[in-house]
């Protein structure tokens, strides 16, 4: 039985998903998404950067590839000895987690933006971002558009 269909890897690496634009942010919903990335594929195409995004993604299929014939020459016996101690470990640190404290993340994707707009209203309809040239520290929501 086979889990993974090694040419369904291939084939969905097939193209440099990382220029793919990701529609998973707050207000993106109903965005052309073939359109974007059809722009996004014809302005940089011939780009250092696209062709480095391709090495990158031939590396990714190549050490996928290479995993999934490891992965192949695993037993079943293998894997249950594995579900086994998995399931184990899991019942001992059940058995002593603290949940005593409470953790809290904010995603504050347009706050500072939406903080230089209130200080400038001016930029209220021009799409803002603000970083290095490795990082994007903040945006508006326009951007996304």
């Amino acid at each position: 039985m086979e889990l993974i269909n090694k040419n369904e890897i291939i084939n969905n690496v097939s193209s440099v998903s990382r220029m793919h634009i990701n529609d998973s942010k707050a207000g993106m919903q109903n965005i052309d998404k073939e359109k974007i990335n059809a722009i996004i594929l014809k302005h940089s195409k011939k780009s250092k950067f696209y062709k480095r995004q391709q090495e990158k993604e031939e590396e990714i299929k190549r050490k996928s590839l290479e995993k999934l014939n490891i992965f192949s020459r695993i037993s079943g016996h293998e894997i249950q000895a594995a579900i086994k101690y998995t399931h184990n470990f899991i019942e001992l640190h059940e058995k002593t987690r603290e949940m005593d404290r409470t953790i809290v993340h904010i995603d504050m994707d347009a706050f500072y933006a939406n903080v230089e707009i209130r200080d400038n209203p001016s930029l209220a309809d021009k799409p803002m971002a603000v970083g290095s040239e490795s990082m994007l520290v903040m945006k508006n929501y326009l951007v996304n558009f």
